[in-house]
Parts: structure tokens; sequence; C-alpha cells
């Protein structure tokens, strides 16, 4: 039985489980195992790399800086695979390596992903004007490669939802409302389009507006049908607003410095910035298919790992859903990082060396992890 996931909004979950004791203690569904049959590289954990791994994170989850799961891997070999730390820190539920994250920034780059499959399939090119796909947005001369770039120069959706979202009346705000907010009042953008690098939430929400106006889907089920389920990614989903069965159990939160739950924020219901979940074993299966071209081909993953800006420093530029870290060409870098609600989130690919590291955090007590440090350990 395929558990495939989708969520109402924590609030919801928040509620039932202190109500009831039946989350912790409900049976847990019948779910696949996609690590059962790839193969875990003989690093026992007497070896030096898995305790210079697992040195760093256990420091780190000392000092109260770090909760959540690790994945590192080299040529599709798993080198150390580790949960530490809380879901519920105050109810001292424990993670295990099932547990769901919400991604946050890291989502970009399986939006990116994406847009990069429909245009692969001849239905959009990245040259095409988001105004082709977005009726009456009141914006000219901005492309869908401007949007994967962040070279759109439009503002930022989450400052300007305050000004003009009655969040008494309707506490979530969805994609629609935000293009159709864009409409109503058409704030002045940033900059014109193309004119230069401004990282970009409201780009990346157009991006899913846009996937949803070509598939004729909605975001959360051409993820399901193009991405999620034919990698066998079982636990991964998009936030909803729609009550779904599921395995609550697996769920996450949140935790702000005092180690509280994150209050859910009205922006939650806005993907394709942020908003998929997802475990380490799914995203390490979404990173090796990339590695083996079974998602996008050879030609358009070189694209996305292309920087697209003359303004930024050579060794930090941005692709399309990548951040690049390009100062030896040799020991080519490509990476996003995420932070939202509660979590922090790490995904890192060293393309010379097929070798990968996925840290999913769920608090933000203490200091970023540093991508040097990161890097290191692979």
């Amino acid at each position: 039985m395929r558990l495939k996931l989708k969520i109402h909004h924590l609030v919801f979950l928040y509620i039932f489980c202190t109500l009831t004791t039946a989350c912790s203690n409900a049976k847990k569904a019948e779910t696949k195992k996609p690590l059962d049959v790839i193969k875990i590289a003989n690093y026992p954990p007497d070896s030096a790399l898995f305790k210079k791994i697992d040195k760093y994170f256990r420091k780190k989850y000392k000092q109260r800086s770090f909760s959540g799961n690790i994945i590192v891997s080299k040529k599709g070999e798993i080198l150390y695979r580790e949960s530490m730390g809380y879901r519920n820190v105050r109810a001292k539920e424990k993670l295990d390596i099932n547990s769901t994250f919400e991604l946050a920034s890291v989502s970009k780059p399986i939006t990116a992903m994406a847009i990069l499959l429909l245009a692969q399939e001849g239905k959009i090119d990245l040259n095409d004007s988001i105004n082709k796909y977005l009726h009456g947005f009141p914006y000219l001369g901005i492309k869908i490669k401007h949007l994967l770039s962040h070279r759109g120069g439009l503002s930022n959706y989450m400052y300007f939802a305050d000004d003009h979202w009655d969040k008494k009346k309707v506490k979530f705000i969805t994609n629609k409302d935000v293009v159709n907010l864009y409409k109503a009042h058409v704030p002045r953008p940033y900059y014109l389009p193309n004119r230069r690098y401004n990282y970009s939430n409201t780009g990346y929400c157009l991006l899913a507006s846009i996937i949803e106006k070509v598939s004729g889907k909605r975001f959360h089920d051409y993820l399901d049908d193009h991405i999620f389920n034919p990698l066998g990614m079982n636990n991964s989903f998009v936030y909803d607003t729609i009550i779904n069965k599921g395995d609550s159990s697996i769920y996450t939160f949140g935790h702000e410095k005092n180690n509280r739950k994150v209050k859910l924020s009205y922006l939650n219901g806005v993907v394709g910035d942020k908003g998929i979940y997802s475990t380490i074993d799914d995203m390490f299966l979404f990173d090796q298919a990339l590695f083996n071209y079974k998602l996008i081909d050879s030609a358009n993953l070189v694209s996305a790992f292309k920087p697209q800006h003359k303004d930024l420093y050579k060794w930090d530029n941005y692709g399309y859903g990548w951040r690049l870290d390009v100062k030896n060409p040799n020991n080519r870098i490509v990476y996003h990082t995420g932070w939202w609600n509660g979590y922090r989130t790490y995904y890192i690919r060293k393309l010379d060396k097929d070798a990968s590291i996925i840290v999913l955090n769920n608090t933000t007590r203490g200091a970023f992890l540093k991508l040097k440090d990161l890097l290191q350990l692979i």
C-alpha cells in the first residue's frame, strides 16, 4: 500500500494530538521502504569518515543548534544516515529516520525541476513571457527564465501581502491570491526585468502558478504525478489546506529559539518558493535521479547549473533553482539552503565527486550551519 501524504495544516494536527493520545499510539500506515533496495556503503561507526561526520552533528546537537536528520552519500552509496533530536521538543517526541520536514527554500530546486520538465516536453519555452500563462498580470518583459534565476525584479509578496491581506477574514493566502493581489494593486517592482539579481520568493510562487496553468493540474498533483511517485518519494508532499488522511506521527514541528513550536503563518498557503515536505530518504532518491538523469536529461540539467548572472561574483552565482559555487571549475558545487517557520535545511551537491549532503533541521536555535564546514564532510 503506497502512502500518499497530503497535509491540511499543522494547526489541525496540533489540536488533534493535544486532545488525544491516539496520535502517538496509532498504528502507522504501511509505507514502502525505497532504501531497502539501495546499497548502503560499508562505513561502520568505527570508521574515520563516519566518526568525522557523526562528531560534527553530535556537537551541534549538544549545543542545541541542531535537531534533525542527515544523509551523506557518494557515487550512489550512503555513507552516513542518522536522526537525532525531537519532532516536538517540549513533548520529548523523538524524530526518526522517516520524519518529514518542511524543506523551506530547498523547495526551489524541485520547483525548478518541474519547470524544466515542462520545457523538456516542449510545453513551455524558458524564453516565454510569463504573461502568456498569467493572463492580465500587470508587468511586461518578464520571462520564465528570469523567474528561475531571480532576475524578474518583482517586489516580495511576503511584505506586500501584509498590507493587503485580511488575515482575519481568510486565514491562508494562496498562489492564486498572490497573483490577484498584484493585479489589483500593482506594487512597484524593485528592478526592471533582467536588470540584476534579486532573490525572489515571488518568482517561485509564480512558477508554481505557471506549472498549474500549463499542466492543468494543481501544483501538488503535478509534483505527485511527475516527480514524487515516479521516483518513489512516497513520503513527500506539498503543504495543503485540505484535510487529508495520513500518518501524523511522522510530521515534525518547526521550533524557535526558546524551543516553542512555531505558529503557522498565513503565508504557508503559498507554495513553490517553499511548502514542500520530505524526508532525507526521499531527498536522496531525488538526488540520485539527478545524478542518473532519471528526471531530466543532461542538457537540461547542465542549463540548471549554468551561472545566469554577470553581476555576481564568479564563485557565488545562481542558475535555475540552484545556488552555485563555481570558483573552481574542476570542483563544481551546487546547493540550496532554506529557512522558514522554525526549519533550516541544507542540500549540497559536489558534482565532480557525485557526492551530496542533505540536512533537515527543525530548530532555529543557534547559528546556521556553515557551508564550508558541511563541504568538508564530503
